[in-house]
């Protein structure tokens, strides 16, 4: 088998590499078992598999973040306290590993990243406003982005009503018609006609599809539930080859400072947010480091560019990856777009009940919270937070949608019609069609502040696990190793 290399054992015969202090990540192999207590180890990115003894492979599982050497070997005693008495042939053998290509360098993966990559013409872009039974909140949002200088590239400012009630529907657009002759940008509105008549289309031109276009963008069905995810869908439908920015109409266009700032970009997980509490909005407002461009703006100034051009990583080298886990990065290259951008929250948290959400946040937030209050429930139902992220991050997939940018000039997923955790879900299946691509998390928080008034002193209750719509996100994201390669249109199917 010609493109297979030889196995390595604990104590084989290596000269140690000179570059004692570069990083190295196991990070873009498959492992695949073979016999006689070997395994093939095989890049993702192509080139001949490995066969490694079984445990050389197990002690490699512990080498995916980028460290030195003698880091991964301090690493691999501490799981495996045996390999301790083999310390100088454990080394050698790490170094054979690196020379021979199974571990990446941080500088190999930095080029990777940031090397120069292809022109990108980005186009113009929409702003999407989702809106349901709040004309008031649809008015003030409208009102704060006519003061607001909106970026050249946004040419139509698109109002997708998702409202039951007939007299919320009349007033918005009647909202609609006067600030159309406000802003100098298109303003249209995607109410009840406008949408029967797209299913109509939709449905003559493709009828063997009739059953899902019902699904994904006809209430028929859905009853009384909220179909947030419909009002997106609909959203992708009518701004396909565009970039968009998608708002709730209960945020305001002011970008916010996080209170636990850092400035270096990072690679991490997708559900990598923390959250900061205080017991009242007038507390939380001392707090607010607001920042001078609007949130349009910052969003939009890298939706669509290939990770090679952001500004953010442009000027920064390889030890920017100290640390991280190697995996994060492998699928990534310079030319890798970010299709998808969202931002955190200021204010009120975004979620349907008072403090479940909390459970969901890092061991450092949850541990923060409790230490700080005394009255957590109390605190809770304030609805006085930050959730997000503390400076410029890229991760897997997305999990928040008060402002969202889409590059919908490739092929995206919908969203799930109806209930909560539609966002999840779409940044799930979004990562399934182009796990190339990363989602650009952004350092600072659109202030979310609905009309009505939520705060409450609701009981923490215990929590209940029962399958949902998470559980199948789940079960979506957990993409089988023989799929990695597919079309974006296959992996869609």
């Amino acid at each position: 088998m010609s493109d297979i290399n030889f196995s390595y054992s604990f104590g084989a015969p290596s000269t140690p590499s000179e570059q004692d202090q570069t990083l190295w990540s196991f990070n873009h192999h498959i492992v695949y078992p073979a016999a006689k207590n070997t395994v093939l180890v095989h890049p993702q990115r192509g080139g001949p598999g490995t066969l490694l003894q079984a445990e050389v492979a197990h002690a490699l599982g512990f080498c995916h973040q980028f460290r030195t050497l003698e880091a991964h070997l301090e690493q691999v005693i501490s799981e495996m306290p045996l390999v301790g008495d083999f310390r100088e042939d454990t080394l050698q053998t790490l170094t054979a590993l690196a020379n021979q290509g199974l571990l990446e360098s941080s500088q190999t993966a930095w080029t990777r990243l940031t090397q120069k990559s292809d022109d990108v013409a980005l186009t113009p872009c929409s702003l999407c406003i989702i809106t349901c039974d709040r004309p008031a909140a649809l008015q003030r949002l409208l009102a704060q982005l006519a003061e607001t200088t909106l970026p050249t590239d946004i040419d139509r400012i698109w109002v997708i009503d998702d409202s039951r009630s007939d007299a919320a529907l009349a007033e918005n657009a009647r909202i609609v018609d006067h600030f159309a002759t406000v802003f100098t940008e298109q303003v249209l509105h995607c109410d009840t006609a406008l949408r029967n008549r797209l299913i109509a289309h939709l449905t003559s031109t493709l009828p063997e599809a009739h059953g899902a276009i019902d699904w994904l963008i006809h209430r028929k069905g859905w009853g009384n539930q909220a179909t947030y995810g419909q009002a997106r869908n609909l959203a992708l439908l009518l701004n396909v080859g565009r970039r968009m920015l998608v708002l709730d109409d209960d945020v305001l266009p002011e970008a916010i400072t996080p209170p636990l700032s850092v400035t270096d970009p990072s690679f991490t997980t997708g559900n990598a947010r923390e959250a900061m509490l205080w017991s009242s909005q007038e507390e939380m407002e001392s707090q607010a480091s607001p920042l001078s461009s609007s949130p349009i703006t910052l969003m939009l100034d890298s939706l669509g560019l290939p990770l090679g051009q952001l500004p953010d990583i442009k000027d920064k080298d390889h030890q920017l990856l100290a640390g991280t886990d190697g995996r994060l990065t492998a699928h990534y290259h310079a030319n890798s777009r970010i299709l998808l951008s969202q931002a955190g929250y200021w204010g009120d948290p975004g979620t349907g009940d008072s403090g479940s959400w909390l459970a969901y946040m890092p061991h450092a937030t949850i541990k923060r919270a409790l230490q700080d209050f005394t009255d957590l429930e109390r605190t809770l139902g304030a609805r006085a937070t930050w959730v997000g992220y503390r400076g410029t991050s890229f991760s897997p997939y997305g999990i928040m949608s008060a402002q969202t940018g889409i590059d919908h000039t490739v092929l995206m997923p919908p969203y799930y019609p109806a209930g909560r955790g539609e966002d999840i879900f779409f940044g799930i299946m979004l990562q399934r069609l182009h796990p190339e691509s990363p989602v650009l998390n952004h350092g600072w928080a659109i202030r979310h502040d609905p009309i009505d008034t939520r705060t409450s002193n609701i009981p923490l209750t215990p929590m209940s696990v029962a399958p949902s719509l998470s559980l199948l996100a789940d079960w979506i994201g957990r993409e089988p190793a023989d799929q990695w390669g597919l079309s974006a249109e296959r992996q869609l199917s």
